[in-house]
């Protein structure tokens, strides 16, 4: 169906346009390990998803909103039925030297996504994840080439508690503010410093963290482009820890007169990083293009700390047609605890065939390989899935006014 509506008033400098976009995407999905686990189980995954956007854009402002549902219902009766849920809301507002954002998101989704296991290494079982993200920005043109930024964000998670084991609710709030400089056409460099609070629900522990950071993007080519961030980052973390200690004299506990008692106390541990982030895109050529990353940040997880994970992320993807490409995406992420201890690693990869069958329909199908490895267990955990999907786009609705 179609809807088309047009009219223009004589005040250009107040002239708005209005688009909603409507869709509808069915995915049929197999799955010989569908939870991750040392026994296998295997389950088809249906899913319907509807999903609508909305955005209003004038000369000096942008506000947009997008509504996600998605029904998914499983084979096996070991994995529950879930519907995901996903409302994004975003607003920019340009001034004569200076630009105002906001992006608020929330979303209940699985928590097998890359979100959760793709950036933290750690399966906490195919469960239901709630979380609510607020983002303020702000960036100030000092001259023309140098800028100010700032930004803030809070985001809320919270695990639905399943029959496999318990995961730990957290919240984070950051800030960061920094200066970019243009230093010629091809070459930008920005210095920020960062602050990072993340606090789970209930206590086990609660960490704060101070970090500088130094970046440059550099156009090598007019098809070669890459960035580099190198920083400095300290992080305070103070545990719930369970000590044992005897209440009287120590050697009557020695000679087993008195037992020991259990005591809770909170112990406090500082550790050095050096996060980083190295990435290059090159467009081939007029079919191919291709990227790689190399990331090392701390991330926040459902184990009830933080982690710090290493991410090695490479995608290539061609061109069949005007009207079908193809790609390939692969992605390794090595997690271990602030201390040291490994926790997981995790390797994704699989390729993907687009199709555009007529300006409403779209078709995909691919394949995805998953392996979770234990480094503590000497231990892999590997899953293939195989899945087909197809959205139909209904017309865009356009009004200028």
């Amino acid at each position: 169906m179609l809807f088309a509506l047009t009219w223009s008033l004589n005040a250009p400098a107040l002239a708005a346009e209005l688009n909603v976009d409507t869709s509808l995407t069915g995915r049929v999905e197999y799955n010989d390990n569908v939870a991750l686990r040392f026994v296998p189980a295997e389950s088809w995954r249906f899913l319907i998803e509807p999903g609508l956007t909305a955005s209003r854009r004038t000369e000096s402002s942008l506000l947009s909103a997008r509504l996600r549902l998605g029904f998914n219902r499983y084979s096996n009766p070991m994995v529950a039925d879930a519907t995901d849920k996903a409302a994004t809301l975003a607003a920019t507002q340009s001034f004569e030297r200076s630009r105002l954002g906001i992006v608020v998101d929330y979303s209940e989704v699985s928590s097998q996504s890359a979100t959760v296991l793709g950036q933290t290494g750690i399966n906490v079982g195919r469960r239901q994840v709630h979380s609510l993200l607020v983002t303020p920005t702000w960036t100030y043109s000092l001259t023309s080439r140098l800028s100010l930024n700032a930004s803030a964000g809070y985001t809320g998670t919270r695990f639905e508690q399943g029959n496999v084991a318990s995961v730990t609710d957290y919240t984070t709030e950051t800030a960061s503010v920094g200066l970019t400089r243009a230093l010629d056409d091809r070459t930008s460099a920005s210095l920020s410093v960062s602050y990072l609070k993340f606090d789970t629900v209930p206590f086990v522990s609660r960490s704060e963290s101070w970090s500088g950071n130094a970046s440059l993007e550099y156009a090598f080519t007019s098809t070669l482009s890459g960035s580099a961030t190198l920083g400095l980052q300290r992080v305070v973390t103070n545990q719930a820890q369970t000590i044992r200690i005897c209440p009287v004299d120590p050697s009557f506990c020695l000679i087993g007169l008195v037992q020991p008692v259990s005591v809770g106390i909170v112990g406090q541990s500082t550790q050095k990083l050096i996060p980083f982030n190295f990435n290059l895109r090159w467009q081939v050529n007029e079919r191919d293009t291709a990227s790689v990353a190399f990331v090392q940040r701390v991330n926040p997880s459902g184990a009830g700390a933080l982690t710090a994970g290493f991410q090695a992320s490479a995608a290539f993807a061609r061109a069949l047609s005007p009207l079908s490409d193809i790609s390939i995406s692969s992605n390794y992420v090595r997690s271990r605890t602030l201390g040291g201890t490994g926790i997981g690693d995790v390797l994704t990869i699989g390729p993907t065939l687009n199709w555009r069958l007529s300006e409403a329909w779209t078709t995909s199908a691919g394949y995805i390989f998953t392996r979770l490895t234990y480094p503590n267990l000497n231990r892999n955990v590997e899953s293939n899935a195989l899945f087909a999907s197809v959205t139909y786009g209904w017309p865009t609705w356009n009004a200028f006014y």
